[in-house]
């Protein structure tokens, strides 16, 4: 059986979140992971400047508007 793990990170700072998420980015693809980052489009613009072109243009890297997702899932 493969072990799947995930993983979750709230940052209450843009400078942690873009930090973190870039290691978690560029890691995940170094080993050819899926990556799936939902957030904001701020903060999605924020992190297509940390990472390369090589990097963006992989298929398994897969970027999610947050407030999209959270409307998703929302119950009244």
């Amino acid at each position: 059986m493969i072990s799947q793990d995930h993983s979750v990170r709230l940052c209450n700072e843009d400078r942690f979140l873009t930090d973190d998420a870039t290691t978690f980015i560029t890691e995940g693809l170094r080993f050819k992971e899926k990556v799936i980052i939902v957030v904001t489009a701020q903060h999605r613009e924020a992190l297509l400047k940390t990472i390369s072109p090589e990097e963006m243009g992989q298929d398994n890297l897969m970027f999610f508007n947050a407030e999209e997702q959270l409307w998703k899932i929302m119950v009244n």
